[in-house]
């Protein structure tokens, strides 16, 4: 979400304002962003998916692996120790590049 809004913020900036570290201040949030969520999977699961909210979980994962996936802000060596969720849950990219994610959200959008 920090990510995202950072990028909104940013975005309305002339081209030539950019800051210097913008591109390192968007890789650090993503990165502790990716951990508090996979802290959240790793001590807190049960808890979310006894309150209904596991779902939120879920698309909150899959927003921030398929950012990740489209702009490479998270070394893949980070990222591996969610690579079985991202494989339960498919969020992985086909042979053509596209996720089943992006298929379905797209389908969805067009009916």
């Amino acid at each position: 979400m920090f990510t995202f809004l950072f990028i909104y913020f940013v975005s309305f900036l002339p081209a030539h304002e950019f800051p210097a570290t913008y591109e390192t201040v968007l890789r650090k949030i993503q990165r502790l962003l990716f951990h508090v969520v996979a802290h959240l999977y790793h001590r807190h699961f049960r808890e979310l998916l006894l309150l209904g909210l596991h779902s939120h979980l879920h698309g909150l994962f899959a927003h921030l692996i398929l950012f990740n996936s489209r702009f490479r802000l998270i070394d893949d060596k980070e990222t591996e120790i969610l690579n079985d969720l991202v494989i339960a849950l498919r969020l992985q990219t086909t042979d053509d590049g596209t996720s089943f994610l992006r298929f379905f959200l797209s389908s969805a959008v067009e009916n």
